[in-house]
């Protein structure tokens, strides 16, 4: 059984990393029904036809014809694909969305920002774990080693949520440039 030593203290970088995430994961909580209302409407808007619509090899039922959802997205052609991106980049814009070029969303950056923290909590403990992400071999082992860590250092530290938001949440460049910052603090041993 594993037990913390009698005198054992969170690393500024662990509780950092622990902030990042929650930041990163009420980032992600806020921006998903956004980002999914817009593009469903687009895609509602357009009422692209599938590209297997007219394919008899490929069995799409009715509602499956047209392209609504946004997780079917690669059922567009190409001319239709360009097309909805480049409509998408200025309804996220429009809709006060900071986004560099067509194709790029807010939400899956807010995911990856998510992922990234994840994986900065597990390499900012393991000078208490002792485990490194390669040893863990599963999602399901992952996401439990991640969750065990961050329930160890909301019991050991009080986290304001209003802190976190006030220091992280100004927009999603602020979570990664603190995320990059506290990985090289780790590459050069500090």
């Amino acid at each position: 059984m594993f037990t913390l030593p009698e005198n054992f203290q969170i690393s500024e970088n662990l509780l950092n990393s622990v902030k990042l995430n929650m930041a990163a994961q009420t980032l992600e909580s806020l921006l998903r029904p956004t980002i999914i209302k817009i593009q469903g409407e687009l895609l509602k808007e357009f009422h692209f036809r599938s590209r297997w619509a007219d394919d008899e090899r490929v069995k799409l039922t009715e509602n499956e014809k047209i392209v609504l959802d946004p997780a079917f997205l690669h059922h567009l052609t190409d001319e239709d694909s360009s097309k909805y991106f480049k409509r998408l980049h200025k309804e996220y814009i429009k809709n006060g969305f900071r986004v560099k070029e067509p194709g790029n969303c807010p939400l899956l950056r807010a995911e990856w920002l998510v992922t990234e923290s994840e994986n900065l909590i597990i390499d900012t403990a393991v000078y208490a774990t002792g485990i490194h992400r390669e040893q863990l071999t599963s999602l399901k082992l992952r996401q439990r080693c991640i969750d065990i860590i961050i329930r160890l250092v909301l019991n050991l530290n009080v986290i304001s949520s209003d802190i976190i938001l006030a220091e992280f949440c100004q927009d999603p460049e602020t979570i990664s440039n603190s995320i990059k910052k506290i990985q090289q603090q780790l590459k050069n041993g500090t």
